[in-house]
């Protein structure tokens, strides 16, 4: 595993948002626009908006980032809901409701 999906995984996201993630996965790839690119699991998901997340913030180290550090900054990735706001992750249905936290 290399040092940023390491990272990540040591984030230790909570049982609550890794459902938030599970739900979008299943509604991301129930789009017709998405059959072609569908998303395996949470993990493919997770590790996508925090590349993404990334992207959008060229500050953010992934391989030093660290709870305390995404909390303190508010940053979009503290929820599903958060990172649809923010453009890490595209619109699926029902998307507003998929906001418990990191």
């Amino acid at each position: 595993m290399g040092s940023i999906t390491a990272n990540l995984h040591s984030l230790q996201p909570s049982t609550g948002f890794k459902d938030d993630l599970r739900l979008y996965v299943m509604r991301y790839n129930g789009l017709p626009e998405n059959a072609e690119k569908e998303v395996y699991s949470w993990v493919n998901l997770y590790l996508k908006m925090m590349h993404q997340l990334a992207k959008s913030y060229p500050e953010i180290d992934l391989k030093t980032i660290t709870r305390d550090y995404i909390y303190e900054n508010d940053l979009p990735c503290i929820s599903v809901k958060r990172a649809v706001e923010a453009g890490l992750l595209p619109p699926v249905t029902d998307w507003e409701l998929l906001d418990r936290t990191l």
